[in-house]
């Protein structure tokens, strides 16, 4: 599984110019799949992500999730 990391960067490679580049540009969500997807088991049929919520998303019985992209377009729904 790939997690975003840490917005924070240590502080003892922050005045390293070439060190903070390679966390940006290597260390990434985007990074950890393309390292990570030829690997067995790395692709299943489900999605996890954190909200960062401590109530409820959905309710229990009788939900419409829908999907959609970043222009408001359906990419796919599901009812409950």
């Amino acid at each position: 599984r790939c997690t975003a990391p840490s917005p924070k960067v240590p502080t003892n490679l922050v005045s390293d110019g070439n060190c903070q580049a390679h966390l940006f540009n290597r260390i990434n969500y985007n990074q950890c799949v393309t390292d990570n997807k030829d690997r067995a088991g790395f692709f299943r049929n489900e999605w996890r992500i954190y909200l960062g919520r401590s109530s409820k998303l959905w309710r229990d019985k009788t939900e419409l999730v829908e999907l959609v992209d970043d222009a408001g377009r359906l990419i796919d729904s599901r009812r409950y």
